[in-house]
């Protein structure tokens, strides 16, 4: 894990000292809660304030607030506890999401050169065709349906370049042969993750399965679930690979 890593995974995970704050321990809940659209982590951050709201309604009696202040300090107790268990989950949905909206954001760049590159060929193609029919003699019956079958052939070869390219920008990665390049280009794996699929490889120890990598790597199911649509798993023959290091 580099610098800029380790300075990113501190600094969003500050949310963590408002726990210590006893009535405001809910809030850090809250925060990371609407961040990553988890609803779950939103009311377990209402709930922790519950005790709190409750205990300014019943001043006036004196047991009641007792009781409240109680289950106050233990829900705040829980709620430091409860944030050190979630920090781990929340940097990694952070960092899934953040990787998301900037692929999103190359994909509709993509998507628009190629959209106005098609429109330039098109236009191109088209005039070309105009041109040919003004040079000859007009014939409604023969240039006319020559026309259409250019410009139909120009819309067909750039619809299938544009398929191509979209393809091409999806292709999964062989998590058992490629390099640490690609396998940083994947969606949802953080550094730590990439580490150890390299340091297991250099073992000879390969993933036979999703349910697999998910055991030697300890990924949560969150996790799994955002990485598989884009990994492959081919199957290696490990002591054919043993012989070979042996040579």
């Amino acid at each position: 894990m580099d610098n800029n890593d380790i300075v990113w995974n501190i600094f969003h995970s500050l949310w963590i000292l408002i726990s210590f704050f006893l009535f405001f321990n809910g809030i850090g809940f809250i925060l990371i809660g609407l961040r990553v659209n988890e609803k779950k982590w939103i009311y377990e951050g209402i709930l922790y304030e519950v005790p709190f709201i409750v205990g300014l309604l019943v001043t006036s009696n004196e047991t009641l607030l007792t009781i409240i202040t109680y289950i106050l300090l233990i829900t705040w107790l829980i709620s430091i506890i409860r944030s050190f268990m979630l920090r781990k989950e929340y940097l990694n949905r952070l960092r899934q999401k953040s990787f998301n909206n900037y692929n999103n954001v190359n994909y509709n760049q993509n998507n628009n050169l190629n959209q106005t590159n098609y429109q330039t060929n098109f236009s191109t193609d088209y005039n070309n065709n105009n041109q040919n029919v003004n040079k000859t003699d007009f014939n409604p019956d023969i240039n006319s349906s020559s026309i259409d079958n250019n410009v139909n052939t120009a819309f067909d070869t750039n619809s299938n370049i544009s398929s191509n390219e979209n393809i091409n920008n999806f292709s999964l990665i062989d998590i058992n042969r490629a390099s640490i390049e690609e396998i940083s280009r994947i969606p949802g794996i953080s550094g730590n993750n990439i580490n150890k699929i390299i340091e297991l490889r250099n073992n000879g120890i390969y993933f036979k399965s999703l349910d697999d990598m998910a055991v030697k790597l300890n990924l949560s199911n969150h996790e799994i679930n955002q990485i598989s649509q884009f990994i492959e798993i081919s199957p290696i023959n490990t002591s054919t690979t043993n012989r070979r290091l042996d040579l």
